[in-house]
Protein backbone atom coordinates (compact mmCIF):
# COMPACT_ATOMS: atom_id res chain seq x y z
CA UNK A 1 0.00 0.00 0.00
CA UNK A 2 1.25 3.31 -1.20
CA UNK A 3 0.21 6.63 -0.18
CA UNK A 4 0.81 9.81 -1.88
CA UNK A 5 0.06 12.47 0.60
CA UNK A 6 -0.34 15.81 -1.00
CA UNK A 7 -0.95 19.56 0.78
CA UNK A 8 -3.59 21.70 -1.75
CA UNK A 9 -2.17 24.81 -3.41
CA UNK A 10 -1.52 28.16 -1.54
CA UNK A 11 -4.62 30.05 -1.04
CA UNK A 12 -5.64 33.94 -0.67
CA UNK A 13 -6.11 33.14 3.00
CA UNK A 14 -2.23 31.90 3.09
CA UNK A 15 -1.03 34.84 1.53
CA UNK A 16 -2.81 36.90 3.98
CA UNK A 17 -1.85 34.60 6.70
CA UNK A 18 -5.17 33.94 7.90
CA UNK A 19 -6.45 30.67 10.03
CA UNK A 20 -8.30 28.88 7.68
CA UNK A 21 -8.87 25.66 9.21
CA UNK A 22 -12.48 24.42 8.40
CA UNK A 23 -12.90 28.13 6.24
CA UNK A 24 -13.06 27.62 2.78
CA UNK A 25 -10.63 29.51 0.84
CA UNK A 26 -9.78 29.74 -2.85
CA UNK A 27 -6.51 29.09 -4.70
CA UNK A 28 -4.29 31.85 -5.59
CA UNK A 29 -3.16 32.09 -8.88
CA UNK A 30 0.58 31.11 -7.24
CA UNK A 31 -1.59 28.22 -5.95
CA UNK A 32 -2.96 27.32 -9.44
CA UNK A 33 0.49 27.41 -10.87
CA UNK A 34 1.83 24.96 -8.14
CA UNK A 35 -1.20 22.69 -9.02
CA UNK A 36 -0.01 22.74 -12.40
CA UNK A 37 3.13 21.62 -11.62
CA UNK A 38 2.12 19.27 -9.62
CA UNK A 39 0.31 17.55 -12.22
CA UNK A 40 3.44 17.35 -14.89
CA UNK A 41 5.19 15.90 -11.74
CA UNK A 42 2.79 13.05 -11.41
CA UNK A 43 1.07 12.90 -15.28
CA UNK A 44 2.90 9.09 -15.34
CA UNK A 45 2.83 8.27 -11.82
CA UNK A 46 0.42 5.56 -11.14
CA UNK A 47 -2.64 6.26 -8.65
CA UNK A 48 -5.36 4.13 -8.34
CA UNK A 49 -7.79 5.78 -6.27
CA UNK A 50 -7.88 9.46 -5.34
CA UNK A 51 -9.25 10.85 -1.71
CA UNK A 52 -9.51 14.46 -0.33
CA UNK A 53 -10.63 16.08 2.64
CA UNK A 54 -13.68 18.25 0.84
CA UNK A 55 -12.14 21.25 1.69
CA UNK A 56 -12.37 23.61 -1.91
CA UNK A 57 -8.86 24.60 -1.98
CA UNK A 58 -8.06 20.39 -1.91
CA UNK A 59 -10.43 19.60 -4.79
CA UNK A 60 -9.14 22.50 -6.85
CA UNK A 61 -5.81 20.91 -6.44
CA UNK A 62 -6.81 17.85 -6.75
CA UNK A 63 -9.12 18.96 -9.91
CA UNK A 64 -6.37 20.43 -11.57
CA UNK A 65 -3.32 17.99 -10.42
CA UNK A 66 -5.21 14.65 -11.36
CA UNK A 67 -7.83 15.47 -14.34
CA UNK A 68 -8.06 11.54 -15.19
CA UNK A 69 -9.53 10.50 -11.63
CA UNK A 70 -11.31 13.84 -10.65
CA UNK A 71 -14.70 13.13 -11.19
CA UNK A 72 -14.09 9.79 -9.44
CA UNK A 73 -12.36 11.20 -6.64
CA UNK A 74 -13.29 10.38 -3.01
CA UNK A 75 -13.93 12.76 0.03
CA UNK A 76 -12.85 12.41 3.59
CA UNK A 77 -14.41 14.48 5.57
CA UNK A 78 -12.24 13.30 8.81
CA UNK A 79 -8.97 14.57 6.88
CA UNK A 80 -9.73 18.15 7.39
CA UNK A 81 -7.67 20.59 8.86
CA UNK A 82 -7.57 21.39 12.47
CA UNK A 83 -10.75 23.63 13.42
CA UNK A 84 -9.67 26.87 14.78
CA UNK A 85 -12.92 27.76 16.51
CA UNK A 86 -13.32 31.56 16.89
CA UNK A 87 -10.48 32.23 15.36
CA UNK A 88 -11.31 31.15 12.00
CA UNK A 89 -10.20 33.98 9.41
CA UNK A 90 -8.00 35.95 11.77
CA UNK A 91 -4.85 36.84 10.84
CA UNK A 92 -2.02 35.84 13.31
CA UNK A 93 -1.65 40.31 13.78
CA UNK A 94 -5.55 40.04 14.63
CA UNK A 95 -4.78 37.22 16.98
CA UNK A 96 -1.99 39.08 18.79
CA UNK A 97 -4.28 42.21 19.25
CA UNK A 98 -7.48 41.03 20.06
CA UNK A 99 -7.09 37.45 21.83
CA UNK A 100 -4.04 37.64 23.51
CA UNK A 101 -4.57 35.04 25.56
CA UNK A 102 -5.02 32.65 22.72
CA UNK A 103 -2.19 33.75 21.17
CA UNK A 104 -0.04 33.34 24.29
CA UNK A 105 -1.03 29.42 23.97
CA UNK A 106 -0.33 29.68 20.00
CA UNK A 107 3.08 31.07 20.85
CA UNK A 108 3.49 28.25 23.12
CA UNK A 109 2.41 25.05 20.83
CA UNK A 110 0.18 24.21 23.86
CA UNK A 111 -1.05 21.17 22.37
CA UNK A 112 -4.08 20.39 24.96
CA UNK A 113 -5.11 23.71 24.32
CA UNK A 114 -8.75 23.89 23.11
CA UNK A 115 -9.32 26.57 20.86
CA UNK A 116 -12.68 28.22 21.42
CA UNK A 117 -15.54 26.49 19.52
CA UNK A 118 -12.76 24.55 18.09
CA UNK A 119 -10.29 21.82 18.48
CA UNK A 120 -7.33 20.78 20.52
CA UNK A 121 -4.04 19.96 18.48
CA UNK A 122 -4.46 16.37 20.31
CA UNK A 123 -7.97 15.69 19.52
CA UNK A 124 -7.26 16.77 15.74
CA UNK A 125 -4.78 13.78 16.04
CA UNK A 126 -7.22 11.55 17.60
CA UNK A 127 -9.35 13.01 14.83
CA UNK A 128 -6.99 12.11 12.17
CA UNK A 129 -5.46 8.74 13.40
CA UNK A 130 -9.06 7.81 13.27
CA UNK A 131 -8.87 8.55 9.16
CA UNK A 132 -5.59 6.98 9.20
CA UNK A 133 -7.11 3.43 10.27
CA UNK A 134 -9.99 4.25 7.71
CA UNK A 135 -7.19 4.67 4.96
CA UNK A 136 -5.30 1.33 5.90
CA UNK A 137 -8.36 -0.43 5.70
CA UNK A 138 -8.35 -0.48 1.82
CA UNK A 139 -6.92 -2.92 -0.91
CA UNK A 140 -3.41 -3.45 -0.20
CA UNK A 141 -1.98 -3.37 -3.45
CA UNK A 142 -2.96 0.33 -4.13
CA UNK A 143 -1.28 3.60 -4.77
CA UNK A 144 -3.26 6.11 -3.11
CA UNK A 145 -3.04 9.99 -3.33
CA UNK A 146 -4.47 11.81 -0.62
CA UNK A 147 -5.48 15.86 -1.24
CA UNK A 148 -5.54 17.35 2.14
CA UNK A 149 -3.63 20.35 4.33
CA UNK A 150 -0.53 20.75 6.10
CA UNK A 151 -1.72 19.65 9.41
CA UNK A 152 -3.45 16.90 8.04
CA UNK A 153 -0.01 15.05 6.67
CA UNK A 154 1.87 15.99 10.32
CA UNK A 155 -0.69 14.24 11.72
CA UNK A 156 -0.55 11.20 9.94
CA UNK A 157 2.81 11.24 9.45
CA UNK A 158 3.67 12.14 13.39
CA UNK A 159 1.32 8.90 14.12
CA UNK A 160 2.87 6.46 11.42
CA UNK A 161 6.02 7.50 11.37
CA UNK A 162 6.75 8.76 15.03
CA UNK A 163 3.94 7.21 17.09
CA UNK A 164 3.69 10.52 18.90
CA UNK A 165 1.38 13.51 17.95
CA UNK A 166 4.25 15.65 20.03
CA UNK A 167 6.06 15.18 16.71
CA UNK A 168 3.29 17.32 14.36
CA UNK A 169 5.79 20.17 14.07
CA UNK A 170 9.36 18.06 13.15
CA UNK A 171 7.62 17.57 9.62
CA UNK A 172 7.43 20.52 7.26
CA UNK A 173 5.00 20.34 4.41
CA UNK A 174 4.77 22.95 1.47
CA UNK A 175 2.05 23.50 -0.68
CA UNK A 176 1.70 21.21 -3.36
CA UNK A 177 4.72 18.92 -1.75
CA UNK A 178 4.58 15.36 -2.59
CA UNK A 179 4.82 12.86 0.67
CA UNK A 180 5.25 9.53 0.14
CA UNK A 181 4.75 6.49 2.58
CA UNK A 182 4.49 3.08 1.99
CA UNK A 183 3.72 -0.07 4.23
CA UNK A 184 5.02 -3.55 4.54
CA UNK A 185 2.96 -5.82 5.64
CA UNK A 186 1.58 -3.21 8.21
CA UNK A 187 5.03 -1.39 8.51
CA UNK A 188 4.96 2.47 7.45
CA UNK A 189 7.95 3.67 5.56
CA UNK A 190 8.74 7.34 4.80
CA UNK A 191 9.67 7.03 1.34
CA UNK A 192 9.72 10.51 0.26
CA UNK A 193 9.10 13.72 2.57
CA UNK A 194 8.22 17.61 1.69
CA UNK A 195 9.18 17.22 -2.10
CA UNK A 196 8.85 20.17 -3.65
CA UNK A 197 11.76 19.93 -6.56
CA UNK A 198 8.89 20.22 -9.29
CA UNK A 199 7.95 24.16 -8.06
CA UNK A 200 11.27 25.63 -8.12
CA UNK A 201 14.93 25.19 -10.01
CA UNK A 202 17.14 23.86 -6.85
CA UNK A 203 20.18 24.82 -8.81
CA UNK A 204 18.65 28.56 -8.77
CA UNK A 205 18.13 28.71 -4.96
CA UNK A 206 20.54 30.13 -2.58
Amino acid sequence: MRFILIRHGETDHNVENRMSGWTEATLSARGASQARSLAKKLEHVAVHRLITSGMERAGATATIAFPHLSKSAETMVQLKEMNFGTMEGLTMDEIMDEHPEVFMHLQKMDGEYVFPEGESLVSFHKRIQSAALELLKLPDDESIAVVAHSGTIRCLLAGWIANDWRAHWKFRIDHCSVTIVEFYDGYPVLRLCNDIAHLYDPLATP
